[in-house]
This record gives structure tokens, C-alpha cells and sequence, in this order.
């Protein structure tokens, strides 16, 4: 059995930007990387909307930004449970040495 490195991923309750974290999550999963996902109180953070929306128009430039395949990815990542999974920060410090 192999070793799989873990990248831990300290993330807003808010919302985060699809493409921008599931991008480079699915390249580096593929690297043989996994993911512990952390908020502040363990809470899940959704995705923005206009990430999965293709019509979404973006003000600044005019244009849809969204590509199909994008929002592909961002919804196949949200039907996963991997972002169900987040810690709180305070629970994801102990044990490190850190007296947080």
C-alpha cells in the first residue's frame, strides 16, 4: 500500500470560487495527494454560484466566464462528500504542537 500525502485545505464558511480550488485539486489527487478540508467552525463552504452557472456574466469583463467543463467539475466535486467532511480550525491544531 502506498502512502498518499495530505494537503490540508484552510477554507472560508462563506463560499469559495469552484474552478479555482477543483482545478488544482483534481491535478494534485491525481498526483497521489489528499485533502483534509478545515473552516473556521466546521462548517461547509459552498461553492459561488456564478462557478457552476453558464450564463454568468462577469461585470468587469463582459463576458461568460463559466466554461461547460468547469461547471462539470465544480458540480461533480459538490456531489461529493469530501467538503462534508471539514474540521474546525481549532479541532485540526490540536495534536500539532501548537498551543491554539
Amino acid at each position: 500500500m502506498t502512502s498518499t500525502e495530505k494537503i490540508l485545505a484552510v477554507m472560508f464558511e462563506s463560499r469559495y470560487p469552484g474552478i479555482e480550488l477543483v482545478g488544482p485539486l483534481l491535478k494534485l489527487e491525481t498526483a497521489g495527494y489528499s485533502f483534509d478540508f478545515v473552516t473556521p467552525r466546521g462548517e461547509r463552504s459552498p461553492v459561488l454560484p456564478p462557478s457552476t452557472e453558464r450564463s454568468y456574466v462577469d461585470p468587469p469583463l463582459g463576458v461568460c466566464v463559466t466554461t461547460a467543463e468547469d461547471a462539470a467539475l465544480v458540480n461533480a466535486f459538490e456531489a461529493t462528500s469530501l467538503m462534508m467532511s471539514a474540521r474546525a480550525a481549532r479541532d485540526a491544531m490540536r495534536g500539532s504542537g501548537n498551543d491554539c
